[in-house]
């Protein structure tokens, strides 16, 4: 593949079956000022991929430059994105997904180095696994998205890991760690699932040490956070916060905690009475292998 945008506007916008625009071994240099360096619109069973090269899935660097605008534009489509790194100097994120559904972003290791690394908007049955994400700002923002399946990842090195509101999904098998303020921010969500991830060392840069740490969750007349369920997760040696909750009246925030490990936290909770001791709850050093 040449030119990568003609490729993506060379697919029908509604095939039979689907097609797929592959990228070879190399290094790609997407330079733009227009609003997206990239644009893939009503596109429907679209793979966008890279090419593994002896177990290598890092064999295809696609890199971004756009000083005004974004990089990958990803609205009304579904499909895949993956085997391949992404590097971002960008203004409007990396890779934006708006009005898409059943799309999956897979083996991406993604850097953003001026803003966010991927902004999920007005979307449904997002899926993002196996992916390593660090970016000046936030890793991953969520908003107005049903059913987000973020699992098996790793966010860390950015301002917050993940900022999540109004939507549902499950947070899974994920590595959040050193992350300057927070490690998942939560507001104005029903029925989220976070389950089974290791959320270590946020807030390393001691920001705002009275609202940041493992998660943050706001809990405010405006913004209520319901049904929020947090099982089997290691919340451990974050700065200032294991889990907070912002706001002067928690009845806005309703959480339920199971089988979680919260230890070594400079304050384990915050504006939350502590569940240690109950529905398996445990404060125990995780013993990480640091070798």
């Amino acid at each position: 593949c040449h030119n990568i945008q003609e490729a993506i506007d060379a697919v029908p916008d509604a095939p039979a079956s689907g097609y797929t625009v592959q990228l070879m071994q190399g290094v790609y240099i997407v330079s733009s000022t227009q609003p997206y360096s990239l644009v893939i619109k009503n596109k429907h069973l679209l793979n966008f991929s890279g090419w593994m090269v002896g177990g290598n899935w890092k064999s295809v660097n696609l890199n971004i430059s756009n000083p005004v605008g974004g990089g990958i534009l990803i609205d009304n489509s579904t499909g895949d994105m993956e085997w391949m790194q992404l590097n971002g100097t960008t203004h409007n994120s990396l890779i934006t997904i708006d009005q898409s559904s059943q799309y999956n972003l897979a083996f991406l290791p993604i850097n953003e180095t001026l803003t966010n690394a991927l902004f999920i908007k007005n979307s449904s049955n997002i899926t993002i696994g196996s992916t390593e994400i660090t970016a000046d700002d936030a890793g991953l923002v969520v908003g107005s998205v049903t059913n987000l399946n973020l699992t098996t990842s790793k966010i860390y090195g950015s301002l917050t890991g993940i900022t999540i509101n109004n939507s549902t999904g499950t947070i899974r098998h994920n590595l959040f760690r050193n992350n300057r303020r927070n490690g998942i921010y939560i507001y104005d969500n029903n029925n989220l699932i976070i389950t089974s991830n290791t959320i270590v060392n946020n807030n390393e840069s001691g920001i705002d040490p009275d609202f940041t740490g493992g998660i943050h969750v706001v809990g405010t007349q405006t913004n209520q956070t319901v049904n929020l369920t947090l099982n089997k997760n290691i919340i451990a040696f974050n700065q200032h916060n294991g889990f907070l909750i912002e706001g002067t009246n928690n009845s806005f925030v309703t959480a339920s905690f199971i089988n979680n490990d919260i230890f070594g936290n400079t304050k384990n909770f915050s504006n939350y009475l502590s569940p240690v001791g109950q529905n398996g709850n445990i404060s125990a050093d995780p013993l990480f292998d640091m070798s």
